[in-house]
């Protein structure tokens, strides 16, 4: 029996404890009382959303539709069966069959956010070679040195070089800042949703800026959890991209509700796949397919669960959903991080700069 007559491994919610029974805990930290709910039993559907282990350097040598045929396939718990969904199922099977397939072309990450990625996890890297790198490309170097100037990053002085912004800043930061120009400049951009993307957009900095502040206080990779809720919903603009196609082949007239509904099913899937063929980190592949399911992530799930908190205080400080702050304090994941009320408290006071910071990156 453990503590107060409950059974081990039994849940239980503890009320208040009288000082000899706290004792009992060894320091155990009290977390205020919660029930968790049993998770539904998961059932098998056609339109079932692909969950996978880490594939970076799977696509040196196979292709898309060869990776995802060997992808054990779950339901995820979080969509809505078939029957409830806005996605005809016409539509909802061609988009999985076409990327399974590898019919679908996914965006290449641009040759220069890939090399000032590669330099920077270059231990024997220099500033200079990422100024030099940046630099190439006019238009990013302005971009880039617009941003480290902003009010977000508060320089002392004004940064009138790359190099010294780096110098300044430190070296992830600028690599932050310009795959976040990169990115937002050529996936995020889907002619007839400009304004949806540009949402969507807001709510990826602004997850990418509690993901850091939550890593922080978790103690983990600070600088790698910026990039995980940054790219998080990635997979979302590159499901939009492929809809007017595949609306156009089953003849289904594509609308904001069936567009928003079909990056709900699949972004996770995509995003996954897109992170694993630009080779990035498998901690960021791993948060951009699991952050909605983290207890089925085989590895990193500590970055998933990360982001997955980032998601829910970005969607509740844009006020995107019907999130109070009652319900951030309930949710499963404040606890698996083994957060303390203050913490997540704290976390709650980085709203007006995480806001800020967003704009930032707009």
């Amino acid at each position: 029996m453990g503590v107060g007559g409950v059974a081990d491994g039994e849940s239980a919610v503890i009320g208040e404890l009288d000082p000899s029974t706290r004792a009992l805990c060894h320091g155990t930290a009290l977390r205020r009382a919660r029930i968790r709910t049993p998770t539904a039993p998961r059932v098998r559907d056609p339109y079932r959303e692909r969950r996978f282990p880490t594939m970076r350097g799977a696509f040196e040598s196979s292709n898309v539709g060869a990776i995802l045929q060997s992808i054990p396939r779950v339901v995820s718990t979080r969509m809505p069966p078939p029957s409830e969904s806005p996605v005809p199922a016409s539509v909802d099977v061609l988009l999985c069959e076409r990327v399974e397939s590898g019919e679908f072309e996914l965006p290449v990450l641009p040759e220069t956010a890939a090399q000032v990625l590669t330099l920077s996890q270059d231990v024997a890297c220099e500033t200079k070679d990422v100024a030099a790198l940046i630099e190439r490309d006019q238009s990013l170097a302005a971009h880039v040195l617009r941003m480290a100037n902003s009010v977000a990053f508060s320089p002392a002085q004004p940064i009138v070089s790359l190099q010294q912004g780096i110098t300044r800043l430190g070296l992830s930061t600028l690599c932050e800042i310009t795959v976040a120009v990169v990115v937002k400049g050529t996936v995020f951009k889907v002619p007839g949703f400009e304004r949806a993307l540009r949402d969507l957009w807001r709510h990826s900095s602004m997850t990418g800026v509690f993901a850091k502040e939550i890593a922080r206080t978790v103690r983990r990779n600070v600088e790698g959890a910026f990039l995980c809720g940054l790219l998080h919903d990635i997979g979302k603009p590159v499901t939009l991209s492929f809809l007017p196609e595949i609306c156009k082949a089953t003849s289904v007239e594509l609308s904001a509700e069936i567009g928003e509904a079909a990056m709900e099913r699949h972004h996770s899937l995509i995003g996954g796949v897109l992170m694993g063929k630009w080779g990035l980190a498998p901690w960021v592949e791993t948060a951009a397919t699991y952050h909605h399911d983290y207890a089925n992530a085989r590895d990193h799930k500590i970055s998933a669960m990360v982001t997955c908190l980032a998601d829910h205080l970005a969607h509740w400080a844009m006020q995107s959903r019907d999130i109070s702050e009652e319900d951030l304090f309930e949710l499963p994941v404040v606890a698996d991080l083994d957060l303390y009320e203050g913490d997540l408290t704290s976390l709650l006071a980085e709203r007006d700069r995480a806001i800020e910071m967003a704009e930032t990156f707009l």
